[in-house]
């Protein structure tokens, strides 16, 4: 099996792999999202529950950055070309001599 072919394949395996990831990452939107909100309404006038709504926000910032770049890297992955290839072959040299 050529090389090229063979890269093709794990970087397929891979993207599937950090598609499931960030399928599983989308379930957890919904519950911070609830939890943000429901301590923003509840902050009063002595803003006794800022620390709770700033912990949800940043919360759910990363949780949104690490569902951005999954899906980023996803796409790179599942693309492929030349520079997924030399990415998954490294500093390894190797050469698909099939096409010779």
């Amino acid at each position: 099996m050529p090389t090229k072919e063979m890269t093709t394949i794990a970087s397929r395996a891979l993207a599937t792999y950090f598609l499931a990831w960030m399928l599983s990452e989308i379930t957890y939107v919904p519950a911070l999202a609830y939890s943000f909100f429901h301590d923003v309404s509840r902050a009063g006038a002595f803003n006794t529950y800022a620390y709770y709504s700033n912990h949800n926000a940043i919360s759910l910032s990363f949780l949104a950055v690490r569902i951005c770049v999954l899906f980023l890297v996803t796409r790179w992955l599942y693309g492929g070309g030349e520079t997924v290839h030399s990415f998954l072959l490294g500093s390894l040299g190797v050469k698909d001599r099939s096409t010779e």
